[in-house]
Order: structure tokens, then C-alpha cells, then sequence
């Protein structure tokens, strides 16, 4: 209370009216007017769908002004939406769309003063449609998804969906393409984000594709949320199903075919009467029966009047029942016959395995030695001798035949086939044909069938006395330093040196890739014993200083390999003899071994029946995608010294019979068939009527004025095309820098390679319900290196091969080491299982700084079938390098298992070898059980500059 003396109390009551009792201002007095604000406060833009329950929206509280505070939204919200005034809260479900429009959110106070706040609302609806309702296990592209908003909204969008049916994501399909968030781990749901703008988003639903009957299942997907809106009902979604091919292999291991018939062009000379040599292996599954042989010598087209010294001759033998995996071996013995060649007759010897019942038992492979008539005397012709032949040579006028080598510089070109490539597809040596190098002073053994030194467009390229032949002794008035090949049906060794280092500019013909390099042919694979006496072999790879002299040879040319594969490893002799010549030869600067990869990609001679024809219809066999026998089953390709080549074609692709693997180093241009695709132009055997004669007869019967004498062909491919393409350029790189070690020559051909085919897509398969992983895309390790099993490091690119050559420091890649590493625990592989079995080593103690040139990867398990089985190595840094493929053709005769093969895989190259490797082996077929036994890794190291 007020307190005061009596004396002022007149004064305070006349105070107290004009201020109010003890002092205070009258309270009656209106207040300061202050006005309601959103200050600092906003909202961002709604977007809501239809039929989706929205999270509740609190629109922001006001400022100021004067209570009691009153809050409206306009214009009216759309239908299923209530704006709560009392709670400032918006909610509800909304049922029809709204474009994007403005809302304005009023604060009214009590006496009457506003402010508001103004924020953009959309409601569209969700869509989700797929351009098929139905698709296929295999051979199906499977449907395309769209995922689609009605509206445009400012922000990105994330829609989930919830997926069921009786199919299992990531067993039986997978979506891909799509912008997606994690998936759940039981993969019942995932998430799409639409950018803004754009407002849709498109995805592939694929199938995984397994070889079980498992009937049509479904795949059923509805939309969960969208933008945090929840779907109660009426959700967008999808019904789709998968069609199941049913038990595509069921029992198949039983049905394989058994035999092929392989029939080799040797023969030699016993009295008057010829030896033809044959061999039938059993590269099936089954016990064959024993079947009848035939072989028949054929007349064909020849002219009247002209000779031969022996009547048609047919002959049959008896090949016994054989087990899987082994092999018959024998000869027939014919009388000898003379052949006065003057015209387009031939004779030519064909051979005919019989069948106990049509398809049932023996794939047809080849033919007896056909097209390979001895030329015998007949007067003073020495047919073991290379005939000179007079050509209308002019040094320096272009070669007439080089407009059509799309292989050094592809325009489109058909090269006398059917139809063109694809520009661009080559080489990439457009620099180096115009200025150089040439590939002088550099010396190529071309190790084949022969080579026809005395050549038109090769004589002024064949180094003098310096080839060999191993015949020289077994035919009569031969010459040891002449390797000609008396067959008239092509020369194998003389096409490969045309592609190496055929004159240029001389007028005639063609030109090489190194048209200066020095060439010697050695021809060991027409030798008579080189089945017995290895030492034709050694002698042809390095290991002679005389007869021949092949530690003078820089480049070793091999296109060869084994007919079709095998498990088996290099003999401790001949890795010896390479392992010589990298370290010994050229000075110790070590000499190239350049390898064609092997032409049995498509070769499955051990197929199912239903399978073994590509024109028939046919279910999807995993070797359509892997290819049948891999190059890791040529034990040539796994030596860590050699560098393995696979084949491209005029479009830019693998050449369709191409080996893959992991052992590839490179890819260069080889071609198709040479009739419907282009092939590569090259010489063949001088003279008509010897060779294939085919240059310009894309239908066999008119030839192009360009080869009017016959010493050309076109039609001449395979990887044994590629190799003598890379030899060409490494030999430009050794005239740019003599200086380069084996492994700079590796080293600067794997960084310029160039990645062709880069969309190719990985193929996945699942057993069991778990899916694995068969074939890689392009594959970057960790090194930066792109790698895959069709291609290694891609193609050779010359131009950019020799920039890097010109600025290179050789021998700058450190020493090379070599060690190991041993897992020995074993522990059993599940059948048909796509996870398979892994096990860890863990490779400590090399430097720090060591990077990877090669692994090599031993292993040995147990399986009945190893056919069945695949086997994949991780590195630490996680690449992945398929180094056999399930399926592998060339293993279906074995049994027992991998007998510690040595399998090489060059995908890990630069990488540091420390940390856990992981092996994994998978079993994709039923019926069989194994063990992964043991395993080692061998490493190539060095220490690379950055």
C-alpha cells in the first residue's frame, strides 16, 4: 500500500487523479498498436500426390501483435486437405492433382492487423508403367520401367517401392539403369530419385537367369512414399511376370558328345608310299564306342589331258572304344601319286569319322589334309624349294592392295568382303604411316608352317641364311635355309609374314605394319618329329645359336596354340627356354614372345546335342557369352613372358572366334570370315593355283585385277592374325628405342592401349538361387588400368605406343622378383551353388612400393566334373579376374579335378600385392561334388615410376 503523512494527503488525492493512486499512469489507456510478423520464418515448396497421406505440415507461428492471433490459409486447399487454424497444421490425403500454385498463409491479430507468408504447393500424381507386362528368363532384354510424376516439381523427388510375388530380387531379377538408393538386404524395397526437371526416371528390369524349373513367377511393385507422403491405398503399381525356360540342362552332362576328330597336314615319305597322320581325341564325358575311319583321296575339276602317277585311293581303320580324355593315334599309308599342277583342278584328301548314330557321339572337325597335294617332280622343278617369280615391281608407287588393309588405317573399306567396318577401328598408326619408323634392324622369327622367302613382296625383307627348315634332311634336294612349304593349299607362315613386314611402297601387293624389319621363318610346326624331338621347339624359340640361330632373333612370332585346349602347364623345359630369352637375348634386354590367344571361342567340341548347331533354335547356352575353351587352356599363354594377343574385327568388337581370358595382354586387328566381314589382305603362297587364291573373289569366281598372279589373300584371319599385327608394332617400338627392355615393351603397350567395345555388359547367371558373376564388364584395378578377359588392356594403339616410346627411360620399371604364397586348408565346394566357396591368403613382407607385373595362380582341386567349375581371384583392392570360366570346353574330358594348374591372370598389374586375397570356386551344375584343395600364388613384381 501507499504510505504519506497526513499533512500531504489533500496534494496526493488531487495527484492520484491526474496519475492514479501511487503514481501509476491511468490503466484505462489504450496499448501501443504492434503488428503481427513471420519474420525470418518461410516455408519451401510443397509437393503432395494423390492418394498418398502427406506428413503433417506446421506452418510457422507468428510475432507480435496484438492476442488473441488468428491464422487462414487461401486459396482453399485441394480435396482431402484441412488446414487446422488452431493447430497451424496441414494434413490429410490429398485426392485430386494441383499444379503448381501459390499459397498465402494470413496472421490477423485483434485488432485487426495482418502478415503473411506466401509458399508454392503442388500435388501431382505418381506413375509407374513398364513396356511389357511379361518377360523372358533368357534371351530377353527384359521390361523397361518407367517411373513418371504428372507434375514438375522444384526439387528432387524419392519414390520407394515395395516389391513382392513369388520371384526373388537379386535370385531371379534385378533392376538396373535406375538413380536408386540402398536397397534392403532382402531386397523387398528400393528407391528412385527424380531430378528436377526431368520427371521421370527409367530402369530395366532384368532377369538372372538359372538353369531351373521353377514355373512363371511373379514380380509385383507398389509404391510406398513418395517425398515422405505415404501410400495407404490405392498406390501406383505394377504386376509383371517372369516366364521360366524349366530345366534347360537337366541331365545334360550325360548327353555331351564325346570325340572330335583332329586330323593334322603331316605326312612324310616312306619308299614310294606316304604317310598321312591323324589323331582322335575323346574330349567328352561318356565311354565312346569304337567306330570306322576313313580317308579318301578325291578328284576334283581336273582338266583333261593333264597326269597323275596313281588311281583314287580310299582307305578305312578301325579307331577303338576310348575313355574320356584319351587319345588315338596312327597313320594311313597311300601310295604316292604325282601332280602336273597347269590348271584350277586339285586333288584333295578328306577324312570321315563315322558316327554309331547321327549326333550322337563325334563333333566333325576339319578336314584330312585338304587342298594339300604334294607337289612331286616332274622334270627340274624342285618342289621343296621356293620359286622366284618375276613381278612388275616400281620402288617408290604406292602398294596397289593398301587401300583395302583396314588394319593400318580402316575407312570403312570392304577389303573384298561383303560389307565394310567401322572407320577409325585399327591400328591408330596414321602418324607412323606417313613419316616412320619402319621397323629396320629389328629381327622377327615368324615360328609357323613355313615362309616362302623368295616371295615377291617379301624377298627384300627375309634376311639372308638366316631362316630354317627342320625338313631339310627327310626331303629330297630341300635346302636348310629354305623353310618352304610344299603344300599347295596356303602357307600359313607366309600370310602371318605378310602382315608383319611386307615391302611398302614397291608397287605391288601389300605393305606391313614394319615393312623395314628383318624376317626369318623357322617351320616347326611342319616338322616330321617335332611330336618326339622337343628340341625342334626349343631350338625354334631362342635356344640355338645355329641351325638355326635363334638367339639372334629380337621378336618371336607364334601363331600357334593347342588345337583346343587342355588343363596342363608349360613343360620346366620350355619355360626354361623363354624365360632364357627374356633374360638372355637382346643383350639381356630380353626378346619378345608375341602369342596368338587361341580361335576357340565359338569351338565347343564337347557340346550337348540340343546345342552343338548355331542355325538350329536353341536354348541359351552360358558358352554363347564365355566362349567355349578359354586361353588360360593354352599352356603356351601362361607364361608370364609372353604376351598373348586376341583378335578384333573391322567393327571394333572381339572377332567372334577370339579366345578370352584372363592371360590377354592385348587385342589387335584379325578380322571375321574375309566373305561377309573383312578379313585381313596378305600375301599367300606365289603363283595361281597354290593358296587360297581369294583376293577379290567375294563370290569365288572373279578375281581383282589388283592380284592377277595369285600371290595374295584376303579371306586370311584368326588370332593368328592379331599376333603378327602386335609383332609389327613392337618392332616399330624397338627401332624407336633400341633400348627397351621385354617388359617396357609389356609395360608401355598395356598404358596406351586403347578401350575398345567399352559398353560391353557383365553377364550374371545364378545356381542355386545365388547369383554369380561370369563375365566382367571393363574392369578398372587399382592401378588405373581398364582390363577384361576379351580384350586385356584393349587394342594396340601404335601412334600412341611410340609417343610414349620416344620419352621413355628404359629399363625404368625396377627389378623383377619373383615369390610365393601357399593356402593348403581344404574345404568342400557346394553344388550348383552360385556363392560357392572362399578362402583368404593373406600376402605380407614384399616392399611397400612393389608393384604387380603377373600372378600366376596354382590350384588344385577335387571334382569329377571340372567342367563345372569356376574360379575367380580378388585382389586386395578389390578387382575381380575371372581365370576360369564355368563351362570350360576344354576341360570336359578330365576327371579328378585341377591337378595344380597354373592358371595367369594380368588384370591386377600395378597393383601392390600386399593384403587378403581372396579365391573364389563355384560349382554351376548339379550332380557332382569336389573340394578346393590348395592354392598358391606365384607374383611378378618390379617397382614402377609414377
Amino acid at each position: 500500500m501507499c504510505r504519506s503523512s497526513p499533512a500531504a494527503i489533500a496534494v496526493v488525492l488531487l495527484a492520484g487523479l491526474l496519475l492514479g493512486a501511487c503514481g501509476s499512469r491511468d490503466r484505462s489507456a489504450p496499448p501501443p498498436n504492434r503488428l503481427p510478423s513471420f519474420a525470418g520464418a518461410e516455408v519451401t515448396a510443397q509437393a503432395y500426390f494423390t492418394d498418398a497421406t502427406i506428413p503433417d505440415l506446421t506452418l510457422p507461428q507468428a510475432t507480435g501483435g496484438n492476442e488473441p492471433l488468428g491464422y487462414s490459409l487461401m486459396p482453399a486447399l485441394p480435396s482431402g486437405l484441412a488446414f487446422d487454424a488452431a493447430t497451424r497444421v496441414i494434413s490429410g490425403t490429398p485426392t485430386d492433382t494441383l499444379e503448381a500454385t501459390e499459397f498465402t498463409y494470413t496472421v490477423r491479430d485483434a485488432d485487426g492487423d495482418t502478415g503473411t507468408l506466401t509458399f508454392t504447393m503442388t500435388v501431382g500424381t505418381v506413375f509407374i508403367d513398364a513396356d511389357k507386362t511379361e518377360f523372358a528368363e533368357w534371351n530377353d532384354p527384359g521390361a523397361e520401367i518407367t517411373v513418371r510424376l504428372s507434375e514438375p516439381v522444384s526439387s528432387a523427388v524419392t519414390v520407394t517401392f515395395a516389391v513382392s510375388g513369388t520371384a526373388t530380387s537379386g535370385g531371379d531379377y534385378e533392376l538396373s539403369g535406375l538413380d536408386t538408393d540402398e536397397t534392403n538386404d532382402d531386397g523387398a524395397s528400393f528407391q528412385v530419385t527424380i531430378d528436377s526437371g526431368s520427371g521421370t526416371a527409367n530402369a530395366v528390369l532384368q532377369s538372372i537367369p538359372d538353369f531351373d524349373g521353377e514355373g512363371t513367377e511373379t514380380i509385383e511393385i507398389a509404391a510406398e512414399s513418395v517425398a515422405g507422403n505415404t501410400f495407404s491405398a490405392s498406390a501406383p503399381s505394377l504386376s509383371l511376370e517372369l516366364l521360366d525356360e524349366g530345366e534347360m540342362f537337366a541331365g545334360a552332362k550325360g548327353q555331351l558328345t564325346s570325340a572330335a576328330l583332329a586330323l593334322f597336314n603331316r605326312f612324310s615319305q616312306t619308299g614310294s608310299d606316304y604317310e598321312f597322320h591323324f589323331v582322335v581325341l575323346n574330349l567328352g564325358a561318356v565311354r565312346t564306342p569304337a567306330t570306322p575311319l576313313r580317308v579318301r583321296i578325291n578328284h576334283e575339276d581336273f582338266a583333261p589331258g593333264q597326269q597323275v602317277g596313281a588311281p583314287l585311293v580310299s582307305e578305312e581303320l578301325d579307331v577303338p572304344s576310348l575313355p574320356p580324355g584319351s587319345y588315338v593315334e596312327g597313320f594311313f599309308r597311300l601310295p604316292n601319286w604325282v601332280q602336273v599342277r597347269w590348271g584350277p583342278g586339285i586333288y584333295t584328301a578328306t577324312a570321315l569319322l563315322t558316327a554309331p548314330e547321327e549326333g550322337d557321339y563325334f563333333s566333325r572337325f576339319g578336314g584330312f589334309v585338304d587342298r594339300t597335294s604334294l607337289l612331286i617332280p616332274t622334270g627340274a622343278k624342285n618342289p621343296f624349294t621356293c620359286e622366284e617369280f618375276a613381278r612388275s615391281a616400281a620402288p617408290g608407287a604406292e602398294d596397289p592392295l593398301l587401300r583395302e588393309q583396314w588394319n593400318l588405317n580402316n575407312t570403312g573399306q570392304t577389303a573384298f568382303a561383303g560389307a565394310g567396318g567401322k572407320p577409325g577401328e585399327d591400328l591408330r598408326m596414321t602418324r607412323t604411316l606417313e613419316d616412320g619408323p619402319t621397323g629396320r634392324g629389328v629381327e622377327i622369327a615368324v615360328v609357323d608352317t613355313g615362309l616362302e622367302i623368295c616371295h615377291p613382296d617379301l624377298r627384300d625383307n627375309v634376311s639372308r641364311e638366316a631362316s630354317y627348315n627342320f625338313n631339310s634332311e627327310a626331303w629330297p634336294r630341300s635346302i636348310a635355309t629354305d623353310p618352304f612349304n610344299p603344300s599347295a593349299s596356303g602357307d600359313h607362315g607366309t600370310s602371318v609374314a605378310g602382315l608383319i613386314a611386307a615391302t611398302a611402297n614397291n608397287g605391288i601387293g601389300i605393305r606391313g605394319v614394319a615393312p623395314g624389319a628383318g624376317l626369318r621363318g623357322y617351320n616347326m610346326l611342319s616338322a616330321f618329329n617335332r611330336g618326339v624331338d622337343r628340341t625342334i621347339l626349343y631350338d625354334s624359340l631362342g635356344a640355338s645359336t645355329g641351325k638355326p640361330a635363334s638367339a639372334q632373333v629380337d621378336i618371336f612370332n607364334m601363331s600357334f596354340g593347342l588345337l583346343h585346349g587342355q588343363q596342363g602347364n608349360a613343360s620346366s623345359q620350355l619355360a626354361a627356354v623363354i624365360e632364357n630369352g627374356v633374360s638372355e637375348l637382346r643383350e639381356g634386354r630380353g626378346a619378345l614372345y608375341v602369342k596368338a590367344a587361341g580361335n576357340n571361342f565359338r569351338l565347343c567340341l564337347a557340346l550337348r546335342r540340343e546345342h552343338r548347331f548355331a542355325n538350329r533354335n536353341r536354348p541359351y547356352s552360358p558358352n554363347d557369352a564365355l566362349g567355349c575353351a578359354s586361353a588360360n587352356a593354352d599352356f603356351y599363354n601362361n607364361l608370364p613372358y609372353v604376351i598373348a594377343v586376341g583378335a578384333f574385327n573391322a567393327h571394333g568388337t572381339k572377332s567372334s572366334y577370339s579366345s578370352s581370358g584372363a592371360n590377354l595382354w592385348v587385342t589387335a586387328p584379325a578380322g571375321e570370315s574375309g566373305r561377309l566381314e573383312p578379313a585381313m589382305v596378305t600375301t599367300d603362297q606365289a603363283g595361281p593355283h597354290r593358296g587360297d587364291d581369294e583376293v577379290g573373289t567375294v563370290n569365288e569366281l572373279v578375281r581383282d585385277p589388283v592380284d592377277p598372279d595369285g600371290d595374295y589373300i584376303s579371306t586370311f584371319s584368326g588370332t593368328s592374325s592379331a599376333a603378327p599385327n602386335t609383332s609389327g608394332a613392337i618392332a616399330l617400338m624397338l627401332e624407336t628405342e633400341p633400348g627397351l627392355t621385354w617388359r617396357d615393351v609389356k609395360h608401355i603397350l598395356a598404358t596406351t592401349a586403347r578401350k575398345i567395345d567399352p559398353d560391353i555388359e557383365p553377364v550374371r547367371i545364378a545356381f542355386g538361387g545365388k547369383p554369380a558373376v561370369l563375365r566382367h564388364a571393363w574392369t578398372p584395378n587399382a592401378a588405373g588400368y581398364n582390363f577384361h578377359n576379351w580384350y586385356g588392356f584393349g587394342a594396340v594403339a601404335v601412334d600412341a605406343a611410340l609417343d610414349m616410346t620416344r620419352s621413355y627411360a628404359p629399363d625404368s620399371l625396377g627389378e623383377l622378383t619373383m615369390m610365393q604364397f601357399t593356402h593348403a586348408a581344404s574345404e568342400g565346394i557346394p553344388d550348383n551353388d552360385g556363392g560357392g566357396v572362399s578362402q583368404m591368403l593373406t600376402v605380407s613382407g614384399i616392399s611397400d612400393t612393389a608393384n604387380i607385373e603377373a600372378v600366376e595362380l596354382s590350384i588344385r582341386a577335387t571334382h569329377a566334373f571340372p567342367s563345372d567349375l569356376g574360379v575367380t581371384l580378388i585382389s586386395p583392392a578389390g578387382t575381380g579376374s575371372i581365370v576360369n570360366p564355368i563351362y570350360n570346353d576344354a576341360l570336359t574330358g578330365d576327371s579328378g579335378g585341377f591337378r595344380d594348374w597354373s592358371l595367369l591372370s594380368n588384370a591386377f598389374y600395378g597393383e601392390s600385392p600386399n593384403g587378403d586375397w581372396t579365391l573364389r570356386v563355384m560349382d554351376a551344375a548339379p550332380g557332382d561334388f569336389g573340394s578346393l584343395d590348395a592354392w598358391t600364388l606365384t607374383f611378378s613384381v618390379g617397382e614402377h615410376p609414377e
